[in-house]
């Protein structure tokens, strides 16, 4: 991959779709097709070096993804509409259709295009548990809609079925977007957690939204038990900046720290940290 990320044709490939992708953004549904589809065409264009460095197919698709920071059934998809139809003037339904139903009636599904997650079982058990479940988000929207996570996500019912190894007496972090704060207290009941109370990731710049733009991420927190907790006067708001996507802020770390007391467990963790056993399939990823 870092060879591939030098090579001249593939640093302009993804200059000329980011340059697409910014120029798609737009209210008006024929516009975002149209982004797709020119996505889709400009990958294709491509093809003859794809092949001179034996990437092939799926694989194409991922590292375009990768590179863009977008999801890989999104960027599959644009490339299997230009692949359909090469002159988008042939699109049967004309201009007054959703990307939506392009995707459902019109293009194959991709098949195993999202790895699943299986994780060999944990052994012993935890009195603190942060928890950032990969919520299954559905089709990424290059409008700045909020799409499809880039990693492997897990629908609701696998995510209500985790057998979290809490001890007896444990203090649980659930991290929940706006968007799954109905589900999260749907696992808290699932995991047989109460509710105590609700933090909030403030971050230092808007993110995307439809109804009012992104600023906050949500941590709810209950408990098993009677846990050794102090939490004393800390605040319910976590301040931290905006970095890689679905990276948490150190801050959020050291107030567990702080206000916890026992073995720990950071499920879906994503970057080692001292005192804390890192469980998931990135556990070195920042």
């Amino acid at each position: 991959m870092n060879e591939l990320l030098k090579q001249d044709w593939y640093v302009d490939l993804i200059n000329d779709c980011i340059v697409i992708i910014v120029r798609g953004t737009s209210e008006y549904r024929w516009a975002l097709i149209e982004m797709y589809h020119q996505l889709g065409h400009r990958i294709l264009t491509e093809n003859d070096n794809f092949e001179r460095k034996k990437i092939y197919g799926r694989e194409i698709v991922q590292r375009v993804a990768q590179s863009l920071g977008k999801a890989k059934r999104s960027i599959y998809y644009s490339v299997q509409f230009a692949k359909k139809y090469p002159d988008i003037t042939s699109f049967p339904e004309g201009k007054n259709v959703a990307w939506r139903d392009v995707v459902h009636k019109y293009l194959p599904e991709p098949k195993k295009l999202e790895p699943q997650i299986i994780l060999e079982p944990l052994k012993g058990t935890y009195n603190v548990i942060v928890i950032d479940p990969p919520w299954e988000y559905g089709e990424l929207d290059f409008q700045g809609r909020r799409g499809a996570a880039p990693y492997p996500t897990m629908p609701m019912e696998a995510i209500k079925a985790i057998d979290l190894p809490a001890a007896d007496d444990c203090v649980l972090w659930l991290w929940v977007t706006n968007r799954f704060l109905r589900e999260g207290f749907e696992c808290l009941d699932s995991w047989c957690f109460a509710y105590k109370n609700c933090f909030t990731w403030v971050k230092h710049a808007f993110g995307v939204g439809n109804w009012g733009r992104g600023q906050t991420e949500h941590i709810l927190l209950a408990v098993k038990g009677s846990p050794k907790v102090d939490f004393g006067s800390t605040p319910t708001a976590v301040f931290g900046k905006r970095r890689e996507h679905s990276r948490k802020p150190d801050d959020f770390y050291q107030m567990v720290e702080a206000t916890c007391i026992g073995k720990k467990l950071d499920y879906f963790g994503r970057q080692q940290r001292q005192g804390w056993e890192v469980y998931g399939n990135e556990p070195d990823k920042f």
